[in-house]
């Protein structure tokens, strides 16, 4: 009785834990690579980037949270603000994408687009 206690809470335990995950992002504007942060994030909880492209003075800011929806598939919701000089472009949404795939976000009428890869560690 006591063992069949003990693995039924294991059990509980480990459904309700925590997923450590890992991004690999891409940013590109205008075709052209801005940065690649990588990053590890809980499950819920938010990562945010912060990117200054020197040639174009623009600065990009990136927040990502990780939240799972099945064995396989994880929702990442972003949020998403490029500012040049006096003009400020600001996205916010989710990106449903499969673990170990990669997903595409594409803004500003296709002049940014946000390359997502996500895996659990």
């Amino acid at each position: 009785m006591f063992i069949l206690k003990l693995i039924h809470l294991i059990t509980l335990v480990s459904l309700s834990a925590v997923q450590n995950y890992e991004i690999d992002s891409k940013v590109l504007f205008l075709g052209e690579k801005v940065g690649a942060p990588r990053v590890s994030v809980l499950e819920g909880r938010k990562a945010k980037f912060v990117i200054v492209d020197s040639k174009s003075k623009e600065k990009f800011n990136l927040e990502l949270i990780p939240k799972i929806l099945s064995k396989d598939m994880v929702r990442l919701q972003y949020s998403f603000l490029m500012r040049k000089l006096n003009h400020e472009t600001f996205s916010r949404g989710s990106i449903d994408i499969p673990k170990n795939r990669e997903g595409r976000v594409r803004l500003d009428n296709g002049k940014v687009e946000i390359q997502l890869q996500i895996r659990e560690i």
